[in-house]
């Protein structure tokens, strides 16, 4: 028989061993990097959800914040596979995707890209980059051009037929505004009675989207709805027209389901809003999990759309759990095959979740219309 020398290095191994076995698979502690573009109120609550999923999944999370610059993000991520990472989950940001692929092919380390996608390049997980093993990204086209619709559906009912439209994008070089306003801009073309159509930039800032705005209406003032790329414009928009002292009705929408939307939409300040893909970090780290546990995702998907959905007064009650939620109410064990043998296929529903949620925290609130039905039903 072989003997094995007795190092310090040894023996931290076999103390380890010691006091993980009986965990069960995947207790071992696999070290994740996630990549974020900036801290923003979206990419905080992305990474929040992020971190509750790696202590559910007993995983060590590290993120990284590339402060608005691409390029750091890619001299972030080169850092990062240098050392004891086990898997890396990024965004495409600004173009930066396949130099990031490429980084985790030279170096054998599993990505998954979330949030926002190769612009450019028409490749799939797995093939040109084989470590590049899959993807959580949400349908942004398909969002621009929901929420313009919702928006428009709304100014008519209260406003008028022919209506006057300002879009307020993020970041004209970043994926994710150009497939929004790439939405926003496919569904228009169906509209043939529209009053005026404009796109100004508002950098996904608050502050910047309320100087722009404020900017166009003493030029327009005509406005009547204000489609915004992300829910922060669309409060820099609310801000604007407080300032200003608008008392018109003016249709507002966003996308990101931010932790303010419920009580604007509530207060009907903002009409509409398209989210729940603040998510897509917690379930990168559940597949990721899986694949590291043995468990690969593979033979399902190697693409995962994102559930994003759109809340208005009609719907606000039915997401709340979510909306309010405390990421510690999800346990995010219970959707890997790692922790659940029950788990026959990776799924993420936000229905089902707010469903469960709902149960679990006592988080409910009625409708508007179940409202109005109690009030004119007071004796049961």
């Amino acid at each position: 028989m072989k003997k094995v020398k007795m190092n310090h290095r040894n023996l931290l191994f076999i103390i380890f061993m010691l006091l993980t076995t009986g965990l069960g698979a995947g207790a071992a502690a696999e070290e994740i990097a996630l990549f974020v573009p900036r801290q923003d109120s979206f990419w905080e609550r992305t990474v929040v959800f992020a971190q509750d999923a790696a202590a559910d999944l007993k995983m060590n999370l590290k993120v990284y914040y590339a402060e608005g610059d691409a390029e750091q993000m890619v001299a972030q991520v080169r850092t990062a596979v240098k050392g004891e990472v086990d898997g890396i989950i990024f965004p495409a940001y600004q173009n930066t995707g396949e130099r990031i692929l490429q980084i985790a092919e030279d170096n054998k380390i599993p990505a998954i890209m979330i949030n926002a996608q190769l612009l450019y390049a028409d490749h799939w997980p797995r093939m040109k980059y084989k470590y590049w093993i899959g993807s959580v990204l949400p349908d942004d086209q398909k969002a621009g051009a929901v929420l313009i619709q919702k928006l428009i559906q709304e100014a008519r009912l209260r406003i008028a037929q022919r209506v006057h439209i300002l879009a307020i994008e993020g970041n004209p070089q970043d994926e994710s505004s150009i497939a929004r306003i790439r939405g926003f801009n496919d569904y228009l073309r169906h509209e043939t009675d529209l009053a005026s159509v404009k796109v100004i930039t508002g950098n996904w800032n608050r502050e910047t989207a309320a100087a722009q705005f404020i900017a166009y209406y003493r030029q327009h003032p005509e406005i009547d709805i204000v489609w915004c790329a992300n829910d922060q414009m669309a409060f820099g928009a609310l801000e604007a027209i407080r300032i200003l002292g608008i008392n018109k009705p003016i249709i507002v929408g966003g996308i990101d389901w931010d932790v303010q939307i419920s009580e604007k939409i509530r207060q009907d300040l903002m009409q509409v809003s398209i989210g729940g893909h603040f998510l897509d970090g917690a379930w990168a780290m559940v597949l990721m999990t899986d694949y590291l546990n043995g468990f690969d995702f593979g033979d399902e998907a190697v693409k995962y759309e994102s559930q994003m959905v759109s809340i208005d007064r009609k719907n606000l009650s039915r997401f709340l759990p979510i909306l309010s939620l405390r990421p510690q109410s999800i346990d995010f064990s219970r959707y890997t095959k790692t922790y659940n043998p029950a788990v026959k296929f990776h799924r993420l529903h936000l229905q089902t979740i707010a469903e469960e949620l709902a149960a679990a925290t006592g988080i409910v609130e009625l409708n508007e219309e179940e409202k109005s039905w109690l009030a004119a039903h007071r004796d049961l």
